[in-house]
């Protein structure tokens, strides 16, 4: 008996793509992609992931843009914007997110400090000693009242000893953290000896 096969023009179109596609993968698998020994380069490269030592020295401009931490560092020109009377926290009032409430204009009366609203002082209205979550350190040396565990102002009345100021908004790196920095802390840089004597006036 004969049987005649009838195939749907559809089918006809689909046996044929499938032809073309197996033979052009047959094709593609014979042909090997040329070598190539061109080099790229991609720059300097550096594995230099170390923290940042707040602490021991005043952080350079690259410094803080390469930290993962919000570090400010206070130069000595805007310190002198605080006047010659001015204390402590007059020149810290200078760097953002900090603020400083005061009893007065210069540096000898108390003075609280907050950053982002942690504090540490003695400038509120009720006179009390507030929390001490700042770290404030001279020379990476903690300064703190052992009575109240706080830091008073008045310890540095005045900064023409001073070459710069450090201040870290949050607990900072593992390596410059004590037990008081969870709102951020303070190091204050004391002026270095040089080989030439030197003094300035005003």
């Amino acid at each position: 008996m004969k049987t005649d096969h009838h195939h749907h023009p559809i089918y006809n179109a689909l046996l044929a793509a499938g032809l073309c596609s197996l033979s052009g993968i047959a094709f593609a698998a014979g042909v090997t992609a040329p070598a190539t020994s061109s080099s790229v380069n991609v720059g300097e490269v550096s594995s230099s992931t170390g923290a940042l030592d707040t602490l021991s020295h005043l952080p350079t401009k690259k410094q803080v843009f390469n930290s993962t931490q919000s570090v400010k560092v206070i130069s000595k020109r805007q310190m002198a914007t605080a006047g010659p009377a001015g204390g402590a926290a007059q020149a810290l009032a200078v760097a953002p997110g900090i603020n400083v409430v005061t009893d007065g204009p210069s540096g000898a009366p108390r003075s609280s400090i907050s950053i982002n609203g942690m504090k540490t002082g003695w400038g509120n209205i009720a006179g009390n000693a507030n929390d001490g979550t700042v770290m404030v350190t001279f020379d990476g040396v903690p300064m703190i009242d052992p009575a109240y565990g706080v830091w008073q102002a008045s310890e540095l009345p005045q900064m023409s000893m001073i070459k710069g100021i450090t201040a870290t908004y949050g607990p900072g790196y593992p390596l410059n953290r004590w037990y008081n920095n969870i709102g951020g802390s303070i190091n204050f840089a004391p002026l270095q000896p040089t080989k030439k004597a030197g003094a300035s006036i005003g």
